[in-house]
C-alpha cells in the first residue's frame, strides 16, 4: 500500500479498534492514531507505511497479556526492553521519549511500571503454561504480538519508539478457542461470535475476557488523556 503523506511527527498504533478508540483524545496533540490489525506482519507493515509519510515516533499502543504473578489486569506498563520471542533480539525504547512519558502518567501512582521486559510473539501465548515458558525463555513480565515488529521498523529508519500496554489478562488466564481462531480475522468480534456458534461452551470465558478487555480500555483512555495534557511531550 502507498503511504499518505501525514504531518503528524507522532502517530500511535494499536492492533484492535477498542485500542484505538481509546487513543482518540491524543489527535489534539496533533498525534496520529493509526490502527494495524493483529500481528507482527501487520504491525510491521502500518509502521513502515507512516515512517514513509514522515512521522519520527512511534508508540506501540494498547493492550498486553501477563507472565508475572505480581501484576495484575488494569496495570499501566511501559517497558524499556522489547524482546522479538522468533530469536531473541532484544531492542530498548528510545529512552528519553519513554521517561517523559513514564513522568506525565505519575498522576496514576503505583500502578504504573516504567521498565521492565515485553517478549513479542508471532501467535497468541494462549495457556497457562505457554505463558510460564515464556516468562522463563525471555525474562518478560508481559506479551504482545505487534512491539517488536514496530521496534525493528523504527530503529531502522532511525526513528524513535516507545510502548505504552495496559495489562488485560494476567498469567493464569487462558485464551478460550473462539477467540484464537478469530484473531486472524480483520473482523474480530464477529468472528468471535461465528466461533461461539461453533464453540457454546466458550461462552462464559469470552464475556470474562470481554470485561477485562473493557477495564483495559477505560484505563488506556484515562492514559490517552493524561498524555494529551503533559506539557513536557
Amino acid at each position: 500500500m502507498t503511504a499518505v503523506a501525514t504531518t503528524a511527527r507522532v502517530a500511535v498504533l494499536a492492533a484492535l479498534a477498542g485500542e484505538a478508540r481509546s487513543a482518540a483524545v491524543l489527535a489534539a496533540r496533533g498525534w496520529q492514531v493509526q490502527l494495524s490489525g493483529i500481528g507482527p506482519v501487520r504491525a510491521r507493515r502500518a509502521a513502515e507505511r507512516l515512517l514513509a509519510a514522515g512521522v519520527h515516533r512511534l508508540l506501540v499502543w494498547g493492550t498486553a497479556g501477563g507472565l508475572d504473578t505480581a501484576l495484575q489486569p488494569g496495570a499501566v506498563l511501559l517497558p524499556d526492553i522489547i524482546v522479538k520471542g522468533a530469536d531473541g533480539r532484544r531492542f530498548p525504547v528510545s529512552m528519553p521519549w519513554h521517561v517523559q512519558l513514564v513522568q506525565a502518567l505519575a498522576p496514576l501512582g503505583a500502578s504504573v511500571m516504567g521498565d521492565g521486559i515485553l517478549v513479542t510473539v508471532p501467535e497468541a501465548a494462549a495457556t497457562h503454561a505457554a505463558k510460564r515458558a515464556l516468562a522463563a525463555q525471555s525474562g518478560a513480565c508481559m506479551v504482545d504480538m505487534e512491539a517488536a515488529a514496530v521496534a525493528e521498523a523504527a530503529m531502522q529508519a532511525g526513528a524513535e519508539f516507545a510502548v505504552i500496554r495496559v495489562l488485560a489478562d494476567d498469567v493464569d488466564i487462558a485464551l478460550p478457542a473462539a477467540v484464537l481462531a478469530a484473531l486472524d480475522s480483520p473482523h474480530l468480534y464477529l468472528a468471535v461470535l461465528a466461533g461461539l456458534l461453533r464453540r457454546p461452551q466458550d461462552l462464559p470465558a469470552v464475556l470474562r475476557l470481554d470485561r477485562t478487555f473493557r477495564r483495559a480500555y477505560r484505563r488506556l483512555a484515562a492514559v490517552a488523556h493524561l498524555l494529551a495534557a503533559a506539557s513536557t511531550l
